[in-house]
């Protein structure tokens, strides 16, 4: 299985003229290097609950010298919000074609696709040498003499480098421009479309290469087809999971479709390094957080208690926070202040924390997003006056609803400290 997955990835670089061999001579005239590459295994659980085994041959892109091999590196990917509005904008379409659009001949839906081998895709924009990858010698394309003498001058980026992420976004960017999409000035990777009358007919948003695309049936299938002719992708149906995160469909008495968001892989892991790190499974609690408690610095500031542990507990229960669980906001940003030296205490809360989400039951594990009741974005903001001891500054803390459907949400320490409690209200809203 593991031969045939790299046999499939040199396909990926030969079938698209991404590799051309080059004399190691000719790079010692141009006084560069070659960087190395090394290989991925990964067994990955698609969408429909197999597994499949995946190689990726990747660049050592730490090595790689800024102003030679790249220049600029960053590209954006589609912000948390923004997806949550693009699945809002399209609940509210969703079974009320005619009546909000006037459209009686189609429907309106939710669906996926992702780029295959997307960096591979990208032509590059300065010249790079990598070496010959071993696996090239394993499967008979060269010999261990012929690694020693050439090297591969890409045509095309590769995962590893610097800008492969930068040079990608260029790519979809452009071939999405050429159809007709139009940019979101909020978030580059939204993209939208509209017909002559006004009425939006597609909207998406992209994280790399994943992308969730809203629109109608028809105007899908036709925006696929016209895809497919720049880019070679998989189209993967209806919405089902998104970055770790499982999306199920369900109806409303009233027949209105809602979505239930839910992390149950990503709650199995926090519970299981909780159980690695102090030998027991952490206690059931009824909240994430102490009520009226603010966690403080351990006065001790040696010998930090189990550091490593405490930051990969922090940076899972962040993530699965930022996804789906702002109840567990204002909790995992006390526990986030703490990261340099974590103490008992800062166990115990931390322990509050993965007892709350682990104990309960799998129906309240999840985010339930229905159909917003208009196109009309609602915020509320609230602050808890020098609720820090240690600084006095305030604590902020927000959600933003599309037309009632929560799209974002928030808890942080201010910037400054406020001279009173309505000080601290207006710069919450800020």
């Amino acid at each position: 299985e593991w031969l045939k997955s790299c046999a499939d990835e040199v396909m990926n670089f030969l079938n698209r003229d991404a590799w051309k061999k080059v004399p190691m001579s000719q790079l010692q005239r141009e006084g560069r290097k070659p960087i190395p590459t090394k290989i991925i295994f990964k067994v990955k659980h698609e969408h429909d609950g197999s597994t499949r085994y995946k190689t990726r041959i990747v660049t050592k892109g730490f090595m790689q010298i800024p102003g030679v091999d790249y220049t600029e590196s960053f590209s954006p990917v589609a912000m948390d919000s923004s997806v949550r509005t693009v699945i809002g904008t399209s609940l509210y379409f969703m079974g009320h074609e005619k009546e909000v659009t006037g459209v009686t001949d189609d429907t309106w839906t939710i669906e996926m696709f992702d780029v295959e081998a997307a960096f591979l895709n990208a032509k590059m924009e300065n010249k790079m040498y990598i070496q010959i990858p071993e696996v090239m010698v394993l499967l008979g394309y060269v010999t261990e003499e012929e690694r020693n003498q050439f090297a591969i001058e890409l045509g095309m980026s590769m995962y590893g480098n610097v800008d492969a992420a930068l040079l990608f976004f260029k790519r979809y960017k452009s071939i999405l421009l050429k159809l007709g999409m139009k940019q979101c000035k909020a978030d580059p990777c939204v993209f939208y479309r509209k017909n002559n009358k006004g009425i939006l007919r597609l909207v998406l948003c992209c994280h790399v290469d994943d992308t969730i695309i809203g629109g109608f049936k028809k105007d899908i299938n036709n925006f696929m087809n016209e895809f497919e002719k720049h880019l070679k992708i998989e189209q993967l149906g209806r919405m089902k999971k998104h970055l770790g995160v499982w999306w199920e469909w369900g109806k409303e008495e009233n027949g209105d479709t809602f979505l239930t968001a839910s992390m149950p892989k990503m709650v199995e892991e926090i519970s299981e390094a909780f159980k690695r790190a102090t030998g027991r499974k952490a206690k059931a609690a009824n909240t994430p957080g102490f009520p009226g408690q603010m966690l403080k610095k351990k006065p001790d500031e040696s010998h930090p208690m189990m550091l490593t542990e405490y930051r990969s507990l922090v940076g899972k229960l962040l993530y699965y926070t930022t996804k789906i669980g702002p109840e567990m906001a204002n909790a995992v940003r006390d526990l986030s202040s703490h990261m340099s030296n974590p103490g008992v205490e800062h166990w115990k809360a931390l322990e509050r924390c993965v007892g709350y989400l682990t104990h309960l039951d799998k129906e309240m594990q999840g985010l339930i997003f229905r159909r917003p009741k208009k196109i009309q974005s609602i915020s509320y903001a609230d602050s808890d006056y020098a609720k820090c001891e240690e600084t006095r500054k305030s604590i902020s803390g927000m959600i933003n609803t599309l037309g009632g459907m929560l799209t974002n949400w928030r808890s942080g320490k201010q910037d400054i400290v406020s001279l009173s409690s309505s000080e601290a209200e207006y710069i919450a809203f800020c």
